[in-house]
């Protein structure tokens, strides 16, 4: 095993012989007259003031930067409708998600956050929380099923976090299917974590976490009891389609723990179902049906046509 000494000893081998091939390659690159002239600096222009004199540039930027700025020019140019073109780049010295941009006040070529990037990085953290892509795009914006009922919803989120709201979640619900009970949910999910409310969550169809909690036997014991422990450590839980489930012994046990869980911890969820919440009983047990309705005390009922058939 290497020292300390040795380690640190290498290290700055390493990093001697990486600015030394750093140095080469600025060495090595073109003018800052010869760069303006070159095909790969026109994607640059755009960012430079009109006649702007090759000399008064010069004072503020270097061709590495130019050249440098022409690379991101062009990667935000290949950039998809919801970002990401940058994620895995090391083209250029800036950091990711960020564009090129004149900055008039100092004169210079500058880098500002993309908002391009914030929404890529968000809808990466809501697959991971299980959002399915289809309601990456979900918000309340476009949520126009009942307007009163966003209304409602929206002033919930705004809530959250207070103390005396704590653990309490929304129930969404409506015999109607299609009626955006599972857009809504996402939507309010994804304000809540793009605001920073919610730093760890997790959305649940339930019919397929009853699948993979049956599946998870086969895992070893500690991986399963990580799996659920970070549902139920999580800040919001959204269970999705709850009732949709064939009900069994076995399943009431386990939505019961969940819900009992939760509710012990005051951790709040949104549930999505069409059923109201009198109708639980049959599907998690009474005393996880009480809880349940203690826990979701914003109840909003979504009736009307089927969206998804309508469009």
């Amino acid at each position: 095993m290497k020292t300390i000494g040795q380690a640190a000893t290498e290290f700055g081998h390493w990093a001697k012989t990486e600015q030394a091939k750093r140095m080469t390659e600025w060495a090595k690159a073109p003018s800052l007259t010869q760069l303006l002239s070159e095909v790969n600096a026109n994607s640059a222009r755009c960012l430079l003031p009109k006649k702007l004199p090759v000399a008064k540039l010069a004072e503020t930027t270097t061709a590495h930067e130019l050249q440098t700025a022409a690379k991101r020019v062009d990667e935000c140019a290949r950039c998809p409708k919801h970002g990401g073109a940058c994620v895995n780049s090391y083209a250029t010295d800036w950091a990711r998600g960020h564009t090129a941009i004149w900055n008039d006040h100092e004169s210079r070529l500058a880098e500002q956050p993309c908002a391009k990037w914030k929404e890529f990085v968000l809808r990466e953290r809501l697959t991971r929380f299980g959002v399915p892509e289809r309601m990456l795009d979900a918000t309340l914006d476009n949520f126009t099923v009942a307007n009163d009922v966003r209304d409602l919803a929206l002033a919930w989120a705004k809530a959250w976090g207070n103390e005396d709201t704590r653990g309490s979640g929304v129930h969404l619900y409506g015999a109607s299917v299609g009626t955006g009970k599972t857009h809504l949910s996402c939507a309010l999910l994804r304000g809540l974590v793009a605001n920073r409310r919610v730093s760890t969550a997790m959305f649940l169809y339930v019919p397929k976490f009853l699948s993979d909690l049956r599946d998870s036997f086969d895992l070893p014991m500690h991986e399963r009891r990580d799996w659920l422990d970070r549902i139920m450590a999580c800040d919001l839980v959204v269970l999705d389609d709850l009732g949709a489930e064939k009900t069994t012994e076995w399943v009431r046990e386990q939505l019961g723990i969940v819900v009992n869980e939760r509710w012990s911890n005051k951790r709040a969820m949104i549930v999505t179902s069409n059923l109201t919440i009198d109708k639980y009983r049959s599907t998690i047990g009474d005393r996880a049906a009480s809880r349940l309705a203690a826990m979701c005390p914003f109840a909003f009922r979504l009736n009307g046509k089927d969206q998804r058939a309508s469009r």
